[in-house]
């Protein structure tokens, strides 16, 4: 460790004394790019002027410490720096300058730099290292070195349940992907091996690294890949959900207060979270949540009167319920679809659902295809966006009155490549083979609309839990109600 302490002293005392405006420093840069400061240099320097006549000669591999390495390159100057010692403090430094001298050796473009600088929270840094939420520990083992596709992955859980997400959503994970049938069952990850505890509340599963950890949410991030060819794996996944996943009805009949169980006690549980537990949090977003605002201009109620008017409501309530019950994943974002995508064909190879909720979770008369695809598009429409820094909020308050603006940086790649996914998404389902299924509901799109604004609202607490960012938890807000209304007027206003 001595000799990388050093090394990371040399690199940024090189990085600081550069004059960056120097005709030197191209030669410099490249100088110390060809030892073994190569990756490391790259990384402090990336924003350099001439760095845009450099960016095709390098390349970067992705697969390496899964998402530290992605979240080091992607954040900003000072978050590089605090994330590389904290990361030396585990001794994994020594691992990252490995990783950065074979660089060449991939084919993976630094030009995503430019559009994806998101900043983590290193406090959450720990729960990113593999693909798929939850508050469960993730690592990889290798059960045989001579066999590379023999990497597993350990999920396991310890202690009390937090946030709804912890011993008890493993737990019942885990359940519903073993009670599947054969024709469902393949589209979960294989379970290796499993134990649950109930004296110590500890749970484990074990089951094989799919596609390096690759997910749907990468492809939209990666702009070498067309974002048509991203919408063509939008449909594939979804034609082969349609045929054999979302097309096997279940014989009992929906339970009368699904609507009201799934969406408007979801979000008055959370939002009493954040009024209570989490008051003294923010209170701004009490005060817009319980007193109302303008938004853009336009005045906002407060969120029980929001509320209270959609559930006076009943034929539209009728119309939300759905007819039929089928399987479903319920937490159907981009990041827990994982992909093998081959990039010499742009083409989609398979794909698995990961962190599914499990029955005991979410009862069989609740499941239904609408929750699935207003998931899938609250994640297109702004969850990863916001979440990733591409969105602003201004605040002004005036003698109790607040006011709020927001907007997403829609001149940004990353965002244009959301909001095109995101304007198709209707397209794209009905384009998918087997459509049918979710068309020949007259109120399909209603149900998708409905389910994506109050999704954004019901996640409030876990930004302020995860990333303890009171802006990110207003932006949500904002954004949820934006939707929200916008399903009212369409549909509940209409004349």
């Amino acid at each position: 460790m001595k000799k990388n302490t050093l090394l990371l002293k040399d690199i940024i005392k090189f990085n600081n004394n550069i004059n960056r405006q120097s005709q030197n420093f191209k030669k410099e840069f490249v100088k110390i790019h060809s030892n073994e400061y190569r990756g490391i240099a790259l990384l402090l320097c990336f924003e350099a002027e001439f760095f845009d006549d450099i960016i095709n000669n390098f390349w970067r591999k992705i697969n390496f410490l899964d998402e530290i390495i992605l979240e080091l390159y992607f954040s900003d100057y000072s978050k590089r720096l605090l994330l590389l010692l904290k990361i030396d403090k585990n001794n994994k430094l020594s691992q990252f300058i490995n990783c950065c001298q074979n660089i060449d050796e991939y084919k993976r473009s630094f030009e995503i730099f430019e559009n994806y600088k998101a900043s983590v929270n290193p406090v959450t840094l720990k729960k990113h290292l593999l693909r798929g939420g939850s508050l469960a520990n993730k690592k990889i083992i290798n059960q045989n070195r001579k066999n590379p596709t023999s990497k597993k992955v350990i999920k396991e859980v310890t202690g009390k349940d937090i946030a709804e997400n912890g011993y008890s959503k493993l737990r019942n994970e885990i359940l519903h992907i073993l009670s599947r049938r054969n024709e469902i069952q393949k589209f979960y990850p294989e379970i290796n091996e499993f134990s649950f505890s109930k004296l110590s509340k500890v749970v484990k599963a074990i089951m094989p690294l799919y596609y390096k950890s690759a997910n749907l949410s990468d492809l939209i991030f990666d702009l070498n890949i067309p974002v048509d060819e991203v919408k063509k794996c939008y449909i594939k996944i979804f034609s082969s959900l349609f045929c054999h996943f979302y097309s096997v009805k279940k014989k009992e009949k929906p339970a009368a207060d699904l609507v009201d169980r799934l969406y408007f006690q979801r979000v008055n549980r959370r939002i009493n979270q954040v009024i209570t537990a989490f008051k003294s949090f923010s209170p701004t977003l009490n005060n817009i949540i319980s007193n109302g605002f303008y938004l853009n201009g336009e005045k906002v109620p407060p969120l029980n009167e929001i509320m209270s008017f959609a559930q006076s409501k009943k034929e539209a309530i009728l119309r939300l319920t759905p007819e039929n019950l089928c399987e479903s994943h319920h937490d159907l974002i981009a990041s827990n679809i994982l992909v093998n995508f081959s990039k010499s064909d742009m083409k989609l190879i398979d794909f698995k659902l990961i962190d599914c909720r499990g029955e005991n979770e979410v009862s069989s008369k609740y499941r239904h295809w609408s929750y699935d695809l207003s998931k899938a598009k609250f994640f297109l429409s702004g969850y990863e966006i916001i979440r990733r820094g591409y969105a602003d909020l201004k605040i002004k308050q005036n003698n109790k009155k607040i006011e709020v603006s927001y907007g997403f940086h829609n001149d940004n790649e990353i965002v244009k490549r959301h909001e095109s996914l995101n304007h198709d998404f209707f397209k794209i389902i009905s384009g998918s083979t087997n459509s049918v299924i979710i068309t020949k509901d007259l109120h399909w799109k209603e149900k998708i609309l409905f389910g994506e604004g109050l999704m954004y609202i019901a996640d409030i607490p876990p930004r302020i839990v995860d990333e303890a960012d009171e802006e990110m938890a207003i932006t949500f807000y904002c954004h949820g109600i934006n939707i929200f209304l916008k399903y009212i007027n369409k549909f509940l206003l209409k004349k």
